[in-house]
């Protein structure tokens, strides 16, 4: 079966499951595996924890040991520029098909969906229900092909409907919308009818900055957004925005990636980006109702979070408690066994660990430079709510025993199992869907108690070897280095 390898750091967003939702599907469709080879933190390009994104980034270099037939490189959404060259030497020196769903700056062939055509919808839409007929779009970076192609939507629109307008570069951030919605505020800029932005972080944050200058929305200015971002759904007032542009996106990437092999792609139904109506170009019929509701769901939403972030913590405790006093590797795995269930949705878990985990005594604190060698040792390998198989020997290539068999395509995601900077192995985790899989507090301690567990085992070892060492020392005299009376003894 065909393997599509998938390059993406921490999914933390409601963007990155969106875009991994598009490639599974597709995936699905086309009869491909997908595995995601991810992390549970995204490093900053100066991380005070140097060694713990040290360990978190090694899960990249499996590339170099597993069976991959093709690469989609999300290299958007990495924040450190070194983590992306390194990956990007990895997959030209394997010589894998690439496409990176972030540009072409990394060399590698990329895609892009037709953005246009839902910004000139969004356009239409706000010129002829709304009336509006001097706009302004807030752009992203000039030169960026994003960027250009929303605009080119916006403006065939309002030139077609004989409207004025200004084009204003941001930055696809919050800076350039706070100078824009105070330039207005100030009447520094004259007030538009409609503020069309490229991006939702963008248009949340001018709506922010307009509604704290006492300007009401949308009844003195209509803003939209565009990507489907969870900040512009939650707002209030919600923001009309194009949703499902990323979905498309990686839809699109998988048949491209599968053409550079050879094989014709399936695309699924309904695959392509359409417009979510909100309350910021009015389309709400009561706003003060709906400001209500909006409220109560935020705050319910708040409430809802803190109280799972509390039974977390205190199931987070137990685990990390357990693991610490183990006394060999099986009574790990048992731990493992009994308490995968506190990660949600998953179909199944395979941890796997490489064969000489114990090391050398002498150095139990030495870093495994190669953490993955020609074979590995998956340690337990369960279905949910199911007590698992352990301790299977498979090759490194196959990247778990279950990926040897014969299976129906999977979505399994690869995160690395370390402590700090020393790499222990991965553990893969399988999914039905995208939407299911999210990086929680559960997730990184879990991973983290399990590595720990493996380090507490490797300093008892050597705890025993020292011991073991005292006592033969003692059996001579050091003076003479005969055998001592206990010796003789």
């Amino acid at each position: 079966m065909i393997r599509i390898g998938v390059i993406i750091p921490a999914i933390t967003d409601n963007l990155h499951n969106e875009i991994l939702n598009g490639i599974h599907k597709t995936a699905l469709a086309s009869g491909c595996d997908v595995i995601v080879f991810t992390t549970a933190t995204n490093g900053l390009e100066f991380n005070i924890q140097s060694e713990i994104m040290e360990g978190e980034e090694s899960v990249y270099s499996l590339l170099e040991k597993a069976h991959i037939d093709c690469i989609l490189l999300v290299s958007q959404y990495f924040v450190k520029d070194i983590v992306r060259r390194r990956i990007t030497d990895i997959i030209k020196r394997l010589s894998i098909p690439c496409i990176d769903l972030g540009g072409s700056e990394l060399g590698f062939e990329t895609v892009q969906t037709s953005q246009d055509r839902a910004i000139y919808k969004m356009t239409s839409h706000v010129i002829e229900k709304h009336n509006c007929r001097k706009l302004i779009f807030l752009a992203g970076f000039e030169g960026n092909p994003d960027s250009e192609q929303r605009m080119s939507g916006f403006t065939a629109s309002a030139d077609e409907h004989g409207c004025t307008y200004e084009i204003v570069y941001g930055d696809f951030w919050t800076v350039r919308p706070e100078e824009l919605g105070n330039e207005i505020i100030q009447g520094k800029r004259e007030i538009p009818d409609a503020v069309i932005c490229a991006s939702d972080i963008m248009a949340v944050t001018l709506c922010k900055t307009l509604q704290n200058g006492g300007f009401v929305i949308p009844d003195d200015i209509i803003i939209t957004g565009y990507d489907g971002h969870i900040s512009a759904i939650s707002n209030f007032p919600s923001i009309t925005t194009v949703i499902n542009s990323v979905h498309e996106l990686g839809c699109i990437a998988v048949i491209r990636v599968l053409e550079k092999i050879g094989v014709k792609g399936i695309l699924p139904d309904e695959y392509q980006s359409s417009i979510m109506y909100g309350a910021s170009c009015g389309c709400v019929e009561n706003m003060t109702d709906y400001q209500t509701a909006a409220l109560k769901v935020q705050e319910q939403i708040s409430r809802e979070s803190n109280e799972q972030l509390m039974l977390e913590m205190r199931i987070n405790a137990d685990v990390i408690t357990k693991t610490i006093y183990v006394e060999s590797i099986s009574e790990l795995i048992k731990i493992v066994d009994e308490s995968a269930h506190i990660i949600n949705d998953y179909k199944s878990l395979h941890l796997c660990i490489i064969p000489d985990w114990d090391g050398n005594p002498e150095t139990p604190d030495v870093c495994l430079t190669k953490p993955f060698p020609d074979k590995m040792l998956c340690a337990i390998s369960k279905q949910a709510w199911q007590t698992g198989k352990l301790f299977e020997s498979f090759n490194t290539v196959d990247i778990a025993p279950v990926l040897s068999k014969p299976h129906e395509p999977v979505l399994m995601y690869i995160l690395p199992l370390h402590a700090s900077s020393q790499v222990f192995g991965y553990c893969g985790f399988v999914y039905e869907n995208a939407e299911k899989f999210k990086v929680s507090l559960m997730l990184f301690n879990f991973l983290s108690a399990v590595a720990n567990g493996i380090r507490t085992l490797r300093h008892k070892l050597y705890a025993e070897y020292l011991q073991k060492k005292i006592e033969e020392v003692s059996l001579y005299d050091i003076m003479t280095d005969m055998l001592s009376k206990k010796g003789l003894l």
